[in-house]
């Protein structure tokens, strides 16, 4: 739903709220890893995030699921044309070229947040939404590519134990978030496909991986500077 038309109101019976998503107050939420605010609510409707955010929380999930809270997160963006919505002859501008800066599309640093939050309750059974105190630096780029983001990301999780470190998952369905349902009729059968080679994932032959609602994943290893 656009932002613009969406505010704080009663629509039915079913559903009592509408959350925009410049309120610092309102989850983002997606099927595949953030469930945790459907039981707050008898019926919500809230706006969706952008892509590049949305691919890159889901493996986030799964490896706060796996070895604690996250701390910090350096991400660098290699955005398709299509996200800038280029006209046809007018997206050839991009050959031979990245640009190195997206405008507005730092908003990942904040979004973040807001789609690995939680929702708290108080001694009163007032439920809150509460965002993630994690701390989030991203770099965005514009590449000649047709479709499909490229993210390049480093975490470092708040207590640094060895098995952090040694973990290489493989596989479909390798990293569980932890929040995923099967009541969910678009769900995935596999939000996510960790490869092994080290060329991998590739935005032309992964792009479509669960009719493009899942997650390619690659080169996971150590960092030398972060965790992971």
């Amino acid at each position: 739903m656009p932002q613009s038309l969406c505010f704080p109101t009663q629509i039915t019976t079913d559903v009592t709220h509408m959350y925009p998503s410049s309120s610092s107050s309102s989850p983002l939420t997606f099927p595949s890893s953030h469930l945790m605010f459907a039981a707050s609510q008898k019926g919500f409707i809230v706006t969706n995030t952008n892509c590049s955010t949305t691919g890159y929380v889901i493996p986030l999930a799964a490896l706060e699921n796996a070895f604690g809270a996250i701390e910090a997160v350096l991400v660098k963006t290699m955005q398709a044309t299509s996200n800038a919505i280029y006209p046809g002859v007018v997206s050839l501008n991009i050959l031979d070229k990245i640009i190195p800066h997206i405008s507005g599309e730092e908003k990942i640093e904040w979004k973040t947040l807001k789609m690995l939050g939680a929702v708290a309750e108080d001694d009163h059974g007032v439920k809150s939404f509460n965002i993630h105190p994690l701390r989030v630096s991203a770099a965005c780029n514009r590449v000649p590519v047709d479709d499909g983001p490229t993210e390049c990301v480093s975490v470092r999780f708040a207590r640094r134990t060895p098995a952090v470190t040694s973990a290489r998952p493989r596989g479909h369905g390798s990293l569980h978030t932890g929040r995923q349902g099967s009541w969910i009729p678009v769900r995935p059968t596999a939000c996510d496909c960790v490869h092994e080679e080290p060329d991998s994932p590739q935005p032309r032959l992964h792009r479509y991986y669960q009719d493009e609602a899942g997650v390619s994943v690659g080169r996971v290893g150590q960092s030398p500077v972060m965790d992971i």
